[in-house]
């Protein structure tokens, strides 16, 4: 919070956040494939889709496609979070500095801006991870193939470009800032209470 900026860089906030969900990202990636591949259930069939479908669908990636199904689009998480986490948790600390937020509200307000930010910055990344991920779910003349999230992004640049990248990104950007808020803001808080009670 406002408290800890006179001791901590305000660059600490953005190296260590960005790092932090880099890192991370390592192991909740299959977790957020598998997610993915769950949402698109349904797809490719008229039919409804059934508990015995989703039991397909995990064990398909999991033994069929294995670690690189469950990895797909590893590449693009980590430049998402290069981009998206650095920039949040630093902004969210510059911004509280700066204004000198002291109370919750004020808190969410500055996790709101900086989630928002960037969020928008970073959706070209989220564009190409959330399409490397759900490649495996598609018939194979039907797949995107993007070989890293970098090539993903020029791609997409190249098919659709400079606005094709930024897709979707209304919902993104309510995302982040929804996220950064309550996260970052509850985070300070704890913090906080926690250092009045001498923890």
């Amino acid at each position: 919070g406002a408290m800890t900026r006179s001791r901590d860089p305000l660059w600490h906030g953005f190296f260590a956040g960005g790092l932090g969900d880099v890192v991370a990202t390592c192991v909740s990636h299959p977790f957020d494939v598998a997610k993915v591949r769950l949402q698109l259930a349904g797809e490719l069939q008229t039919a409804r889709v059934t508990f015995s479908d989703y039991r397909k669908i995990l064990r398909r990636l999991c033994f069929t496609e294995g670690l690189p199904g469950l990895y797909g689009g590893l590449t693009a998480a980590w430049m998402r979070h290069s981009i998206f986490s650095t920039a949040r948790h630093g902004m969210y600390h510059v911004l509280v500095d700066r204004t000198g937020a002291s109370s919750l509200p004020s808190r969410a307000a500055c996790g709101l801006v900086s989630g928002a930010a960037a969020a928008a910055l970073a959706n070209p990344c989220d564009l190409v991870l959330i399409r490397m991920q759900a490649d495996g779910h598609w018939p194979a003349d039907q797949r995107r193939n993007y070989r890293s999230g970098p090539h993903g992004v020029v791609d997409v640049f190249r098919a659709q470009g400079l606005a094709g990248l930024w897709t979707g990104v209304g919902p993104c950007v309510l995302r982040g800032a929804v996220v950064t808020a309550s996260q970052n803001a509850m985070f300070s808080e704890a913090k906080l209470l926690l250092c009045r009670r001498r923890f």
